[in-house]
């Protein structure tokens, strides 16, 4: 090699896929110079970068492999090799934001991918970024310049990449206010005190039941990465339906009683997904007035009404009472006693060896014992549960020893199990074992009112029993005087009273029939598309007396005595059991 310190008089050795070799002359006090000797060694990077369409940013000095000493020169062999770094053009994805089912905001982030090279092998630099940025569509308005500086220094120090970087979120548009309905009268209650709850909901002909605060819209805009503005919505809209013998104003904001009785609230509900949870949230309100069949325990048997019933007195051994509306019993419900209704049922006294089901809540007043208890709705007792099957969405109660409490959601108790360790007392949550007994229960009685109707329509025959309605039952029963030729001779008015029976049996059958199958293809969808509740909880406030068999969402085990409450719930294929944090009022 030629005497000179010109640098650009170098030669490459060899040449691999990524490095190389290179020879070149200096003097000799400039090998010692580390500012001259890294000037050199840019000037072979810079070199062959442009022939190898290599970026020099990639090319970093690997060595010195030999020195040959020439009198004042020095002939030096150099290793470069080619640093694999990222590269590539920076690129912005964008994320939409769903706010349920049927509401979703496209564009609301921004996510940024960056390289220590852009594509053209150039360091990165923050213009760069905000040129891709900006070309994406998102304004400067949305971006988090500091996480975006940050990120591109970070990148630069390490040499490294960055993904899904969070550098811009939109503003989401105000929510407004849901719908609120106001009752004039007590609509909630729990069953300590049912005589309050009962006597509050007693209304008057004309009386104002309700009325309906519209949802409103909030004013609030929002706006997404791109700078497009985004309108507020309305709050969550309830529905308001007019019942039997309510009426519902023209503006649907107010619901009148059109004559004196007990009023029924039946609520809706459904289930909206925000994002992946799911909010239950009210859906609908129906009220209506049913007119109160008041009757003394001692003169009943059996009852089968449209009405709503009001009994005075301790429902005595065999009484059986089937209800289109609700049942409020003023004492005990004994032995053998049995009510179905297609409203809530309340007993202010106790319950002992006796069956009752209800579409609605169930509450009694005090304890319950050797009985069966059907609710679609919850289930609240005020007393003791004492070896009883116990069926409700949710089930509240003083404490439970022996027996089976079987609930969709929740079972929430102040103590459980008994001193006698024969004793087993049985708890099942989810919706899985819940579904299985309203099913189980909902066929014995389709069952036993199916045959029912059958007989009454042997009795009154096929013209009778057709064209009996909810308004005609009692022309419908005059006709069936004249068919039979019953008048009021006394050796046959036990006859009369029998078929105003049959008759008056018939709409309240049908209704209860019809609820019960509606619910059971409505148990069948829940099961097919394997929705499951949320946050499915037993809770026992204070003490755990003796062995409890316990089920959550399917998952089984067992419980011994325990000094304190606990709350268990189903997680991860296990049960959880933590100290209760209930305390008792």
């Amino acid at each position: 090699m030629s005497e000179t310190s010109n640098i650009d008089k170098f030669q490459i050795l060899t040449d691999a896929y990524d490095s190389w070799t290179v020879e070149f002359r200096i003097p000799e006090e400039e090998l010692l110079n580390q500012k001259l000797l890294l000037t050199h060694l840019r000037s072979v990077k810079k070199h062959i970068s442009e022939t190898q369409t290599v970026s020099e940013q990639c090319l970093i000095f690997d060595g010195i492999v030999r020195k040959t000493n020439k009198d004042r020169y020095v002939d030096v062999v150099v290793k470069i090799r080619k640093l694999t770094v990222p590269s590539g053009a920076p690129k912005v994805t964008f994320k939409d934001e769903e706010i349920t089912a049927d509401l979703l905001y496209s564009h609301m982030h921004a996510f940024l991918d960056a390289y220590y090279l852009d594509e053209f092998g150039d360091l990165l630099t923050t213009e760069r970024v905000l040129r891709a940025v900006r070309a994406a569509g998102v304004i400067d308005d949305m971006l988090d310049l500091a996480l975006l500086n940050t990120t591109v220094k970070t990148i630069l120090d390490t040499q490294a990449e960055a993904r899904d970087i969070p550098i811009a979120h939109g503003k989401l548009p105000g929510t407004g206010k849901d719908a609120e309905i106001e009752f004039f009268f007590q609509a909630v209650g729990d069953s300590n005190n049912l005589d309050l709850l009962y006597s509050t909901r007693r209304a008057g002909k004309g009386d104002l039941l309700c009325r309906k605060i519209p949802p409103v819209a909030s004013k609030q805009n929002g706006m997404n990465v791109l700078g497009r503005p985004l309108e507020p919505k309305e709050g969550f809209d309830i529905g308001l339906i007019a019942g039997s013998n309510s009426t519902l104003s023209l503006d649907g904001l107010n619901i009148t009683a059109d004559c004196d009785g007990v009023v029924v609230i039946t609520r809706a509900i459904r289930k909206v997904r925000f994002g992946r949870q799911f909010k239950e949230v009210p859906d609908s309100v129906k009220i209506k007035v049913d007119p109160i069949l008041k009757i003394d325990a001692s003169s009943l048997s059996e009852l089968v009404t449209a009405q709503a019933v009001e009994v005075n007195g301790n429902l005595r051994v065999g009484t059986r009472i089937m209800s289109e509306g609700e049942v409020f019993v003023n004492g005990n419900v004994e032995a053998g006693a049995s009510i179905t209704a297609a409203d809530d049922i309340l007993v202010k006294g106790a319950v002992s060896g006796a069956s009752l089901s209800s579409q609605g809540n169930i509450m009694i007043g005090q304890d319950v014992s050797s009985a069966a208890v059907h609710a679609r709705g919850n289930v609240d007792i005020a007393g003791h549960v004492v070896d009883s099957q116990i069926d409700g969405e949710s089930v509240k109660a003083k404490s439970a020893a022996g027996g089976k409490i079987v609930a969709q959601k929740s079972v929430t108790l102040e103590t459980v199990g008994s001193d006698d360790t024969k004793i087993v007392t049985t708890i099942s949550v989810g919706a899985k074992d819940f579904f299985e007994q309203r099913l189980k229960e909902n066929h014995e009685f389709l069952d036993s009112a199916i045959s029912n109707l059958e007989r009454i329509r042997t009795a009154v025959g096929d013209d009778i029993f057709e064209s009996t309605s909810a308004s005609n039952s009692q022309v419908v029963f005059m006709k069936l005087l004249t068919k039979f030729r019953l008048g009021r001779n006394f050796n046959v008015q036990s006859r009369v009273e029998a078929y105003r029976q049959l008759i008056e049996a018939i709409i309240p059958t049908k209704e209860l029939i019809k609820q019960k199958e509606d619910e059971c293809a409505e148990i069948k969808d829940r099961i097919t598309s394997r929705m499951r509740d949320e946050d499915n909880i037993i809770v026992v406030r204070e003490k755990f007396y003796g062995r409890v068999v316990l089920n959550v969402d399917s998952v089984k085990g067992e419980l011994g005595r325990l000094e304190h409450g606990a709350e268990i719930r189903a997680v991860d294929g296990k049960l959880s059991v933590s100290k209760s944090k209930w305390k008792l009022a």
